[in-house]
């Protein structure tokens, strides 16, 4: 595969990117801000504050470490929402994927590609919660299983 052909297809996957994405960027941000909003007037930071560190290194040290917790919770169930985003962009776009797919078995009315469809769905949402679960673990010290 060459340069061009690459750019190409990402320039090609760049509506199915947007998408996608949109809604998601839009919501992690307006709760970042929710989480970082509720983490800045707490007193460890003053007393960061008052050591004599930097606001900036303050804030992304401190400040967001912790308001990061919540975050990643979110995304774990975030992830399924990635895969229905993905069939209203095929189905939009006409891309031929697994949206695409998913959407003739809903016409066609078969029942084992739609229950093989949401065990993939539901498995999707399980791998999901777990691997937030273990990200969190190594993001927050104070989090420990035993």
């Amino acid at each position: 595969m060459s340069f061009t052909k690459f750019a190409s297809y990402v320039i090609h996957l760049l509506p199915a990117f947007v998408i996608v994405g949109s809604p998601m960027f839009a919501s992690i941000v307006r709760y970042m801000k929710s989480s970082l909003s509720n983490e800045l007037p707490k007193t460890y930071l003053d007393t960061a504050r008052a050591k004599g560190i930097s606001e900036l290194r303050v804030i992304m040290k401190h400040a967001t470490r912790n308001a990061l917790n919540p975050l990643v919770s979110l995304l774990g169930m975030m992830l399924p929402t990635l895969i229905t985003g993905s069939i209203i962009a095929s189905y939009t776009l006409g891309l031929p994927d697994f949206g695409m797919f998913f959407i003739r078995a809903v016409r066609g009315q078969d029942q084992h590609v739609l229950t093989a469809a949401l065990l993939f769905y539901s498995t999707f949402l399980v791998v999901g919660n777990l691997l937030a679960d273990l990200l969190l673990v190594v993001l927050d010290p104070r989090i420990r299983y035993e």
